[in-house]
């Protein structure tokens, strides 16, 4: 006679089953391990990505969230403390502080000559006058360098010898309303032609601009702590221009910006399709 239903394991299957979950579990832990420090070595020296994938649109959705995400908050498992928009809208008179060494300040001027582009905004170097300047652009050799520039800016040594033991580069944004960015200082190290000194300037510069958090929901992304790419995405320059896009004001909250957002990024991501990178620009 044929019955059905469930079959029990036997005594004799229940050890062989209990090592098989054994084994499986600790498959498990160290694919987790291993996934996460891969994104550690990632985030600090960078993924070699091909130009198609640096080039690829995310859909416009996955832009939606991405960029409530890097405006709105302001480190990764934050939930949305929506603080509010930051964005620069006075012309940016940037120079270079002490010795920024050649090819530093080359990468430097092609995000220089990108951001006014995807803005909108007037930038001028004031390489005669730099204590003119409302934008301040450094290299620091070390990290002893980098927490001495640091207190330049009022910082005090203990709290910048505390912050340079977790970060290779940094950027202070300034405001005076808590809304519009009306200065920042940029500084980054790394040896010459390294990702990391790549992805130092795209990453600091992008964060002065008002693009402050790394919950990016795509790669490649700049805006990513878990992600190594060396240079801005198609998607990363969607955020930068859907920022500063007019309908976008400074000091607008999440809930504001979302729908707005919402209706730039569909229209620009149409139009990249369409016409590439330079259906970005604004200037």
């Amino acid at each position: 006679m044929t019955t059905t239903g469930r079959v029990r394991p036997t005594s004799n299957m229940r050890p062989f089953i209990k090592k098989i979950l054994n084994r499986f579990t600790i498959f498990l832990a160290v694919a987790l391990v291993a996934s996460f420090l891969l994104g550690m070595v990632f985030s600090f020296y960078g993924v070699p990505y091909t130009e198609k994938s640096y080039n690829t649109v995310a859909p416009a959705e996955v832009l939606v969230e991405s960029f409530a995400n890097v405006v709105h908050t302001r480190k990764p498992g934050d939930k949305f403390d929506n603080p509010a928009a930051f964005k620069w809208s006075s012309t940016v008179r940037f120079a270079f502080f002490e010795k920024v060494p050649d090819w530093h300040r080359l990468l430097f001027r092609r995000y220089l000559e990108l951001l006014p582009r995807l803005t909108g905004l007037v930038f001028e170097e004031v390489p005669e006058n730099p204590r003119e300047a409302n934008y301040h652009i450094y290299f620091a050799a070390n990290k002893k360098s980098l927490a001495r520039i640091g207190t330049l800016y009022g910082f005090s040594k203990e709290k910048m010898k505390a912050h340079v033991q977790k970060v290779l580069c940094f950027s202070i944004p300034a405001s005076r309303d808590s809304k519009t960015l009306t200065g920042g200082i940029v500084v980054i190290s790394g040896r010459e032609n390294t990702l990391l000194a790549k992805r130092c300037v795209a990453e600091e510069m992008a964060h002065s601009f008002g693009i402050v958090a790394h919950n990016a929901q795509y790669i490649p992304s700049i805006f990513s702590d878990y992600d190594g790419p060396e240079k801005l995405s198609i998607n990363d320059m969607i955020l930068v221009r859907t920022l500063y896009d007019k309908r976008i004001k400074a000091g607008i909250t999440r809930e504001q910006t979302t729908p707005i957002a919402r209706e730039i990024i569909t229209e620009l991501v149409a139009a990249v399709k369409e016409r590439g990178e330079e259906a970005l620009y604004q200037r």
